[in-house]
């Protein structure tokens, strides 16, 4: 039987499911509201695959990237900037990648669930763009991945770092002839999915769609909203004082296990970049109201696509940006 990491330091990141070659591993929402895995013991070969792709019992080397420093950015599109959720890195970086052939994999809002996708086109960029308050599913995802690396294809994977850390894990023994970018977010934790049925008794009404966690129609320090679309098509748009998902997520509540300790908080790690919503910027004061960045590259290849994008770049400092975000390295 495969030892995989425990109940209270799985991330739910669903590599080791992607990673079986009998389905032996599948995944249930379990009583708390997250991702568990499920084992069908008839069907496992012992053939390990599932263990060398946890990212919980891998170990990465740390990058020694000699430029490592923080940048502020944001897009010099003002359209693709208020489409995102701080200064629209993320989505110039995806632009850049889909417009030289490449393929584009991050979290969309479907219904009112989280999954990974993947983009070809730039039409399609609005569905990975903003932040999502909910953990996706990424079953398959990570062998999606894997095809289009074995097609030769450039891919830019974006993920939480328990995700990114997943994928790494993933394609760590596979040869592919692709090119593999990685951002990840700087991730607060995720939330229990039970959070959209607490949500729904107190407001006594169904959720149909959920459209959005976040508008900038009242600036981006003021991002913080809930749309969502109820059983009667109703339309309706909870500013932060109403959205129960931004006050319990602010506040620690309702995260899985291992995001109270989780492994993969590092200043250093394991994608290419690092994104954040530079909360505490005294630099660019006119700039707030459209959003900031907080960027980090690890590597040289995620220097490479942050200076190919079409971005305004100024480095920054820790001793500015660590305080108002603490997330980077605790």
């Amino acid at each position: 039987m495969p030892q995989l990491a425990t109940k209270r330091t799985c991330t739910g990141c669903m590599a080791c499911i992607d990673s079986c070659p009998t389905n032996a591993l599948d995944y249930c929402i379990d009583g708390g509201g997250f991702y568990s895995i499920t084992f069908e013991e008839k069907l496992c070969e012992e053939c390990q695959k599932c263990e060398r792709s946890c990212p919980v019992l891998s170990t990465f080397p740390e990058a020694d990237f000699q430029n490592f420093m923080p940048y502020t950015v944001w897009s010099k599109n003002n359209n693709i900037r208020m489409q995102s959720a701080s200064g629209g890195v993320f989505a110039e970086c995806a632009s850049y990648i889909i417009k030289n052939g490449g393929v584009v994999i991050g979290a969309a809002i479907c219904g009112k669930e989280v999954y990974h996708i993947a983009i070809t086109k730039i039409g399609e960029l609005r569905k990975l763009q903003k932040s999502k308050y909910m953990q996706s599913n990424t079953k398959g995802i990570y062998k999606t991945t894997k095809q289009f690396l074995m097609q030769d294809k450039t891919v830019l994977f974006s993920g939480t770092p328990c995700q990114i850390a997943g994928l790494k894990a993933f394609v760590k023994n596979i040869s592919y002839t692709g090119k593999l970018f990685t951002t990840q977010v700087v991730c607060h934790g995720v939330p229990s999915n039970r959070i959209i049925e607490l949500f729904e008794k107190i407001k006594q009404n169904e959720i149909k769609k959920i459209t959005a966690f976040l508008s900038k129609n009242d600036g981006w320090k003021n991002s913080f909203v809930f749309v969502y679309t109820d059983e009667n098509n109703r339309e309706h748009n909870l500013s932060l004082n109403q959205n129960l998902f931004a006050q319990m997520y602010g506040k620690d509540l309702l995260l899985q296990q291992s995001c109270y300790d989780c492994k993969f908080c590092s200043p250093m790690g394991h994608a290419d970049l690092s994104l954040a919503d530079y909360w505490g910027n005294i630099s660019h004061p006119y700039e707030h109201n459209k959003g900031l960045s907080f960027v980090t590259a690890h590597t040289a290849e995620g220097e490479y696509i942050l200076r190919k994008s079409d971005l305004i770049i100024h480095q920054t400092s820790w001793q500015e940006a660590l305080p108002a975000n603490p997330r980077i390295v605790n």
